[in-house]
């Protein structure tokens, strides 16, 4: 008897200090002084004349003589396109070579374009540097090496993982991924996520960027690690597809901070992976990167929102049933509004420039012609 109360206690003990996944959640900071409205300005239909994808899984933006340019890598054809914004249209489409001295071999996971002869891209064992002819400038191994010479870990984004380029310091700062995670060893899950790569020397530093509480009280088994990257001016916005909340480091001052981000119509963190049919990307709620719209001076999140595993008795649910969301924060990061996207519109691969906020078109066919179409939209304060 004495044997099973002590069991008891103990059990006990150990549910109790067990802290429930919302328990990690921060609490939302709001502002009731104004709203938001997104107010709809046009479709930009961009004729793709056979050259080009509807849709661009890559792609970077790039301002130049005024107009705003879209640099998209198409992975069917292997191609760079070269889109004008501003006019609505392709300037170029350039092949890019798998094998040869400019050679690209494997898929690309991430792209930024500095500017037209500046163009970061990163695959599984190298980050190279390319123009929009697809010459090979420069390139990199992507391996990050300890100070004893072994292999710890390497350099790679995809997802919302932004990569982001400092040209005064010639560095880069990319994810990293340590390998101890590949071995199950917990402490690589508190290691630093972000690194800043010297171009100059190949030398880099680790920034004071981590996995979450949530997701390091899981063992890193969560629906997606990844983390989401944005850098906003001297600042590094951050966060995870599996929970709300939103994170920060200054990049200048070294200063840390974090923000509540609940949705008040999604799920807001990863709550079960019992179920033998469970699909993180079908059901739960995806959070995506933070952005800041110049013109209304506000930031942004989109995120995917969370849905039941089945429509009807006979229909799963999939990922174009899922419903989008915006959520507004002021500078201060208090919530503003949120507002449900027209299901006419995907929330991923959103972007904003000087002539809006851009959201790629499901529905892609007009006068029975394959186009890209972009729905533009504005944010408007009141």
């Amino acid at each position: 008897m004495y044997n099973k109360f002590i069991a008891f206690i103990l059990l006990g003990l150990f549910f109790g200090c067990q802290r429930l996944p919302n328990e990690y959640l921060i609490e939302n900071s709001s502002s009731d002084k104004e709203i938001v409205s997104l107010e709809y300005v046009r479709d930009l239909v961009i004729p793709l004349d056979s050259i080009g994808s509807p849709i661009y899984n890559l792609f970077s933006l790039y301002t130049h003589g005024g107009d705003e340019f879209y640099i998209g890598h198409n992975e069917r054809s292997f191609t760079l396109d070269l889109i004008n914004l501003s006019k609505g249209k392709v300037i170029q489409s350039t092949s890019l070579n798998r094998e040869g001295p400019d050679g690209i071999p494997s898929r690309i996971s991430k792209m930024l374009v500095h500017n037209l002869d500046s163009i970061f891209v990163i695959q599984d064992q190298k980050m190279r540097i390319i123009n929009i002819d697809g010459r090979i400038l420069n390139e990199y191994e992507t391996t990050i090496k300890g100070e004893d010479g072994s292999e710890i870990g390497f350099m790679i984004n995809y997802n919302d993982a932004s990569i982001h380029y400092d040209p005064r310091e010639q560095a880069v700062y990319t994810h990293y991924f340590d390998y101890g995670i590949y071995n199950g060893v917990e402490k690589s899950l508190s290691h630093p996520i972000v690194l800043k790569f010297y171009l100059k020397n190949e030398n880099f530093e680790f920034l004071p960027v981590y996995f979450s509480e949530f997701i390091q009280s899981k063992k890193g088994k969560v629906g997606e690690r990844m983390p989401n990257l944005s850098y906003i001016g001297s600042k590094l916005i951050y966060g995870f597809p599996v929970e709300s909340n939103i994170y920060s480091y200054d990049i200048k001052e070294g200063i840390t901070a974090s923000y509540g981000g609940k949705s008040r119509f999604s799920s807001n963190i990863e709550l079960s992976q019992n179920d033998p049919e469970y699909n993180f990307r079908a059901t739960e709620t995806w959070f995506l990167h933070v952005q800041y719209d110049k013109q209304s001076g506000l930031y942004f999140r989109t995120h995917w929102g969370s849905q039941p595993k089945k429509i009807d008795e006979f229909t799963y649910s999939t990922a174009y049933s899922k419903p989008g969301y915006l959520i507004f924060f002021n500078e201060n990061f208090e919530i503003i509004d949120e507002i449900e996207l027209d299901s006419k519109y995907w929330v991923e691969e959103s972007f904003t420039n000087s002539l809006g906020l851009f959201f790629t078109k499901k529905d892609l066919y007009v006068d029975n012609d394959l186009n890209l179409v972009f729905g533009v939209f504005k944010a408007v304060r009141k």
